[in-house]
């Protein structure tokens, strides 16, 4: 093992074993190494981390500035922004989030829960598709695991969109709080565009897998 990678090994083990903290990075890191099995060893690296979230982070910060535009544009014209007033609206992103994401969080388990029902049939064939992906070079890592990764990850970032929610709320006067509020609740919004993306894809496969089999039944028949 080279010496970068015993590093980032190092450091991986170190954050891993940290309370609450360890439990997201590790998600966090699998989410980022597309699920390859180095994942749970060492910190996939600084260009696997932007390649799998600059475009979820983009649009959060996107929507974001949208949501505090008032803001914003006093900071672009050299005023202080607490000078300005947001819309009641605008100002308490948290009763919003502590408003949906319990709810969202909960049919998010539950679907997280349905991915130990997944066919046998299929976790093989889509292993076989990543192996092939990464021999012929069109991905660099990954395996069969990023499934469990895809749909674990959006669910830790509704936990701490909550999580910070719950804190906005508490202390409501805090800017700071305000702008990380709205921007943890669009970045979960991405997160969980990302879970129905996934159930698509698997959806897919498994319509395609049945009709497979009802049509080798079809012939067997005959």
């Amino acid at each position: 093992m080279s010496e970068p990678r015993k590093k980032r090994s190092f450091l991986y083990n170190f954050f891993r074993n940290i309370p609450i903290l360890g439990t997201a990075i590790g998600i966090l890191n699998a989410y980022s190494y597309r699920g390859d099995v180095n994942a749970s060893k060492e910190f996939a690296g600084i260009a696997a981390y932007l390649s799998a979230l600059w475009r979820p982070l983009l649009v959060a910060l996107i929507l974001t500035s949208f949501s505090i535009h008032p803001w914003l544009q006093a900071l672009m014209c050299g005023e202080i922004p607490s000078t300005v007033k947001l819309s009641q609206f605008s100002s308490s992103p948290g009763s919003v989030t502590v408003s949906i994401f319990p709810s969202v969080l909960g049919f998010g388990i539950g679907v997280y829960a349905l991915m130990f029902a997944i066919p046998e049939r299929l976790v093989r064939d889509l292993d076989k598709l990543l192996t092939k992906a990464i021999e012929s070079g069109k991905r660099k890592r990954g395996s069969v695991l990023m499934l469990n990764s895809d749909l674990g990850y959006p669910l830790i970032v509704m936990t701490i969109a909550l999580a910070v929610g719950v804190l906005q709320q508490a202390f409501s006067n805090a800017i700071w709080l305000v702008v990380l509020c709205w921007f943890t609740f669009w970045y979960a919004i991405v997160s969980i565009v990302e879970i129905i993306g996934v159930l698509f894809q698997l959806g897919d496969h498994v319509i395609l897998e049945k009709r497979g089999i009802s049509r080798e039944n079809d012939k067997s028949d005959e």
